[in-house]
């Protein structure tokens, strides 16, 4: 099973205030999440926290049923690749 994980994160260098959103998607049906980082230090630092956050909760999901053969990522930030 290939799932497809897409991410976005946002950062305010004045307040220092960082939220987050992804969409997880396979054949068993998808996750959206969105919200407010605790700490952030960057927008780098907040697209990579947004993809440990979707990574992590497709790995308690009930759709990782341990046949994932591939995870595809589409972000729009180049530091994280």
């Amino acid at each position: 099973m290939n799932v497809t994980i897409n991410t976005d994160a946002s950062f305010c260098p004045i307040t220092k205030a960082g939220g987050f959103a992804f969409w997880i998607v396979c054949d068993l049906g998808r996750i959206k999440m969105s919200g407010a980082l605790k700490e952030s230090k960057s927008a780098e630092d907040c697209e990579l926290k947004c993809l440990a956050n979707a990574v992590y909760t497709l790995e308690k999901s009930s759709i990782n049923n341990g046949n994932i053969n591939k995870i595809y990522i589409n972000s729009d930030c180049k530091f994280m690749f």
